[in-house]
């Protein structure tokens, strides 16, 4: 900030003009927030840190700063002179009925409620009436503007919103057959009964409690299975190899075992040749209890020799531990093969092939294939023709309590 005793005769010329432009300066901001050097007396300032004007009382080597509003008095005339806080409305005022001057809380009563009713008569207040609650009021139909929708006083256009599959349909342009149209003309569910033919079978009450140990009876009671006696499982193998593993509730089992027949001998261009020979079935039961588990097999058929040979034979059918068939032996084109036979001593049922056919004519032709799961042999040729295959077995597996 400028030293206010400056310039002075003896000053530098640069001097003055840098102690004016700080004087310029000073003023410029009313000397507020510097240390001012000099001030000559009763020079005021701003303080902006107080928001005060202060004045010097002192001398400019020793000033001394008073604010304005304490050390001086100030006139102030009209109102602002005799102003003092309000506690009260100079002039009170009414709000709704209650005079209110500001001395103390006043309470508004509400007008008296008058209630609002709504009916169907068309009865109600015309379009347009206002309320607020000083009369009753009675709202209808026509209070909104809206005619009356029965009656003789009906009147207007109603529109209808139809949706889901209603706003699409169409109406049934074909009549329904004679037999339908009796079926709805049925006045009751007994009518509707007979015309389906249904009898006392759609009347009919269920006793007993289903669930998966009971069977329905032609009684209509839910009845249990019989404890022992009873099929629990059957299986039929026609292809292949794999385990067998029985029924957890099954106490013996039935098991009926078919060979692959064999196959149809081939004839020299001389003779005909000999059709496959069968294979052998058995059939078990035991009484104990069955192994839990065992390998089985199904016999193939036998293939059919070529000109002058004689067919393969088919392959035995086995459950391990349990039934073993044999498969039946090739045709030779002499002869029709034999048939197998069981394992344990039992006779084989299949059937021998059949010799094959003879013919003068010395053209060739192919036996005839046997049937798969049949364990038949396959046929024999003629005239150096190709004997056809053998039938394959099965096995069946039949598991009871």
């Amino acid at each position: 900030m400028a030293d206010h005793s400056l310039p002075t005769t003896a000053s530098l010329y640069t001097d003055v003009i840098n102690t004016l432009n700080a004087k310029i300066s000073d003023v410029a901001v009313q000397l507020n927030g510097a240390t001012v050097t000099n001030p000559p007396t009763n020079t005021v300032r701003w303080v902006a840190a107080s928001n005060r004007w202060e004045r010097n009382n002192g001398t400019p080597a020793s000033p001394s700063w008073v604010e304005l509003s304490t050390g001086y008095a100030i006139s102030i005339t009209g109102n602002a002179a005799t102003a003092t806080s309000a506690a009260t409305l100079t002039t009170a005022r009414t709000i709704n009925g209650t005079s209110f001057n500001g001395s103390a809380n006043i309470t508004i009563t509400a007008n008296t409620p008058n209630a609002v009713t709504f009916n169907s008569a068309g009865t109600g207040a015309a379009s347009g009436t206002t309320y607020n609650g000083g009369t009753a009021i009675t709202v209808s139909y026509n209070t909104i503007g809206a005619p009356s929708t029965s009656g003789t006083g009906a009147t207007g256009t109603w529109g209808i919103n139809i949706s889901g599959s209603a706003a699409t349909a169409t109406y049934a342009t074909t009549a329904g057959s004679t037999w339908a149209q009796t079926l709805l003309d049925d006045a009751d569910a007994a009518a509707a009964r007979t015309t389906l033919a249904l009898g006392t079978l759609a009347t009919q009450n269920v006793t007993g409690t289903p669930d998966g140990t009971k069977f329905l009876r032609d009684d209509f009671t839910w009845q249990v299975l019989a404890a022992t006696g009873r099929l629990v499982a059957f299986t039929k193998y026609t292809t292949g190899s794999g385990t067998w593993t029985k029924n957890a509730s099954a106490t013996k089992i039935v098991v009926i075992g078919m060979g692959g027949g064999g196959g149809g001998g081939g004839s020299d261009s001389g003779t005909p040749g000999g059709g496959g020979g069968a294979g052998g079935d058995y059939a078990t039961v035991y009484t104990a209890s069955p192994p839990s588990s065992a390998t089985y097999s199904v016999g193939t058929g036998g293939t059919g020799a070529p000109a002058g040979g004689h067919g393969g034979a088919g392959g035995a059918t086995s459950l391990t531990g349990v039934l073993t068939v044999g498969g039946g032996i090739g045709g030779r084109y002499i002869a029709g093969g034999a048939h197998g036979t069981s394992s344990s001593g039992g006779t084989g049922c299949g059937n021998g092939g059949g010799v094959g056919g003879y013919t003068a004519v010395s053209s060739a032709a192919n036996g005839g294939a046997a049937a798969a799961n049949t364990g038949a042999g396959g046929g024999g040729s003629a005239f150096g023709g190709t004997g056809g295959a053998g039938g394959s077995g099965y096995l069946i597996v039949m598991e009871f309590a």
